[in-house]
C-alpha cells in the first residue's frame, strides 16, 4: 500500500466517526533531527482537538499538494 493510499484510508477511518468539518490530516515535523516528519489523522473544534490517527505513515516523498490534493477529494482540512 502507498503512502498516499494509507493516508486515505486513514481519513475514511476517521470520517466514520467525525465529521468533515472537524477532520484534518496534519504533517508534523519530528521532535528532533533525528526523527521523521510524519502524517497524522487530527479532530478539532472550537473547543477541543485530538489525533485521531497518530501516526499514519512518515512523509519523506511527499508534498503539501499530495496532501491538499486528498483533503479536497474529502473535503476536509490539512495542515503542513
Amino acid at each position: 500500500m502507498t503512502k498516499l493510499e494509507k493516508i486515505r484510508e486513514a481519513v475514511e477511518k476517521a470520517l466514520e466517526d467525525f465529521s468533515p468539518n472537524n477532520v484534518d490530516i496534519i504533517v508534523e515535523d519530528g521532535e528532533d533531527d533525528e526523527q521523521e516528519a510524519f502524517v497524522s489523522i487530527m479532530y478539532h473544534s472550537r473547543h477541543n482537538s485530538f489525533p485521531i490517527i497518530d501516526y499514519v505513515c512518515n512523509a519523506e516523498g511527499l508534498t503539501d499538494r499530495d496532501i491538499e490534493r486528498i483533503a479536497d477529494e474529502y473535503d476536509i482540512g490539512w495542515v503542513w
